[in-house]
């Protein structure tokens, strides 16, 4: 396991075709089972606004800049900078993870349905926020838009 993972898992070539690597179950995982742990200064960091991502981007090369954009994530007013392999966690819009069970830590990965061994692990994108400032950093940085479409939150 790694930093954030409550779960035995692998990073290797993603089903989805020409998107790179993914996160994999090695093990089954029951539905409403944490699969990874948000721990902020543990496995997460946080930015507060614009000026922090902004002055973050300057301390990384070209390709790095693309990379953290591509794999960050805002909740709850803040940007979120995944430091453990869950940044190789991919998109569906028919996603086998996602929000806790009532009263579970919000800013946490659950399994959504029981998840087989050998599965790759997929979130719905469209969860997250997307102020106009990070859609302007990510065309600023070439990230695709295509995941960036708010959709309601449980609850």
């Amino acid at each position: 396991m790694s930093a954030g993972f409550q779960i035995r898992y692998s990073i290797r070539e993603s089903t989805i075709p020409g998107i790179g690597q993914g996160v994999f179950t090695e093990e089954f995982i029951p539905q409403g089972k944490l699969i990874w742990k948000y721990g902020r200064g543990i496995n997460v960091r946080v930015y507060r606004d614009v000026d922090e991502v902004r002055s973050r981007l300057l301390e990384l090369s070209k390709s790095e800049q693309k990379f953290f954009m591509d794999h960050v994530y805002l909740v709850g007013g803040v940007l979120n900078e995944i430091l453990d392999d869950a940044r190789m966690w991919n998109h569906s819009d028919s996603p086998n993870t996602g929000y806790g069970p009532e009263g579970s830590d919000f800013f946490s990965s659950y399994a959504s349905r029981d998840i087989q061994a050998g599965e790759e692990l997929f979130d719905d994108y469209g969860r997250y926020e997307y102020p106009p400032y990070f859609v302007d950093l990510a065309r600023e940085y070439s990230v695709p838009l295509g995941f960036f479409t708010v959709k309601a939150r449980p609850g």
